[in-house]
């Protein structure tokens, strides 16, 4: 009965500095933030020290606390909060990181831990979603990639993704350099009305007769053939979404988690969209402007809504990422 007590002590200590830290957190700027991610584990640190102390000497300082396999508990407990500390510090720092600044007001974070919930929360739910419609579909795979389809669907898309990978990724990586391939899910949907379901709040769908692709990267690539579509834009599209795959890991693997303007990540997609030909036939927006009215998923696709067809217009962020590429 003892130990148990003992243990629920331990678990309330974790829970209430936990809470404590991260309250405490929404008041302060970067640099106090930082300073807290590396104090308070140093002394979770020593205090696992001293766990450890009791644990090989019996001793203990602590009345309450005594012999070893409470000083047991001590370093189990000094390491759970150890570790929660630095996650809840990383999570405080990274909303700095994405914000660009050092210094956010209390109701800003609040605001900004909402939006990053629901987020979160509209994910979710769109992965079970996407995840049971997967589960009725049948399944292919090939190297990385686990390719779904419809029963009934031509398979004319399949084999000329699985043809053109290699080449796709010679091309994607003559610009990210190589970086290690994970387990891509690529999704090919057999109608429109599907597609648009699973993706109402996220995308803004062009013209029906055209291939439309979408990526998620705890989904994977959504590619929705609707009519009759060319081996050329289903590949084209492929290696647009492809693109975004490898930015995605390319970021990740490098430590890169700053929020970059929208038009950068498009650019470069767009850009290899066409193979990285200047003669690639794109979209020009319409008064798009400067390149900072296009810098988050709003206002870039605010300027997408507006999209019309030029034959001597460029697409803006591809002829920038064009340019400097």
């Amino acid at each position: 009965m003892k130990i148990l007590k003992r243990v629920l002590i331990a678990i309330s200590i974790v829970v209430l500095t936990t809470i404590l830290v991260f309250i405490s957190q929404l008041f302060l700027d970067a640099e106090k933030i930082r300073l807290t991610y590396y104090v308070l584990p140093i002394t979770c640190l020593f205090i696992a020290l001293y766990g450890l102390f009791q644990l090989i000497t019996g001793k203990s300082i602590l009345k309450s606390f005594k012999g070893r396999l409470n000083g047991f508990i001590i370093i189990c407990t000094a390491s759970i909060l150890a570790n929660s500390i630095l996650f809840i510090s990383a999570i405080n720092l990274t909303v700095y990181e994405l914000t660009g600044g050092d210094s956010i007001a209390f109701s800003e974070k609040v605001e900004i831990y909402n939006e990053y919930r629901e987020m979160f929360s509209r994910a979710s739910q769109e992965k079970a979603n996407i995840d049971a419609r997967l589960g009725n579909m049948e399944k292919e795979s090939f190297n990385y990639l686990n390719i779904y389809y419809e029963e009934d669907m031509d398979r004319r898309p399949v084999e000329l993704i699985k043809d053109r990978l290699p080449k796709i990724e010679k091309q994607v990586e003559d610009i990210f350099g190589e970086f290690e391939k994970e387990d891509l899910n690529v999704i090919f949907y057999n109608n429109e009305e599907d597609f648009k379901e699973d993706f109402k709040e996220d995308i803004i769908l062009m013209d029906s007769s055209i291939l439309i692709g979408y990526y998620q990267p705890n989904t994977g690539i959504h590619l929705s053939e609707f009519g009759e579509t060319s081996d050329y834009n289903i590949e084209s599209v492929f290696r647009h979404e492809y693109s975004h795959y490898a930015f995605h890991l390319f970021r990740m693997q490098n430590n890169i988690f700053k929020d970059l303007p929208i038009w950068f990540d498009e650019g470069i997609a767009t850009y290899l969209e066409g193979g990285g030909n200047w003669e690639h036939t794109v979209f020009h927006i319409k008064d798009a402007g400067s390149l900072k009215d296009i810098s988050t998923y709003e206002e870039f696709h605010k300027k997408v809504s507006e999209i019309v067809i030029s034959e001597d217009g460029w697409y803006d962020p591809y002829i920038c990422m064009a340019t400097m590429l």
